[in-house]
């Protein structure tokens, strides 16, 4: 079988969690994705934007779950 990482169905999502199969790339390593902890439904994928790589949810725009980079500071937005 083949899929498109952060893309898995449900149904291939119920085999890996009945231990039937084991999700691998095309190396054979075994692959461990990180369920997005907003919706629950996608993983969190690698992607590149203007400004570098960048982790984000399998499910955008549906999603717009990001995590923050390390040593990114929240930004502080002051009324006037």
């Amino acid at each position: 079988m083949f899929t498109i990482q952060g893309q898995r169905s449900t149904f291939l999502r119920e085999l890996e969690e009945d231990r039937a199969v084991v999700l691998t790339n095309t190396e054979g390593d075994v692959l461990q994705e990180e369920v997005c902890p907003a919706c629950k439904q996608g993983v969190l994928v690698l992607r590149t934007g203007p400004y570098g790589e960048f982790r984000s949810c399998s499910n955008f725009p549906r999603c717009r779950y990001k995590p923050k980079q390390r040593g990114e500071v929240p930004s502080v937005h002051l009324r006037p």
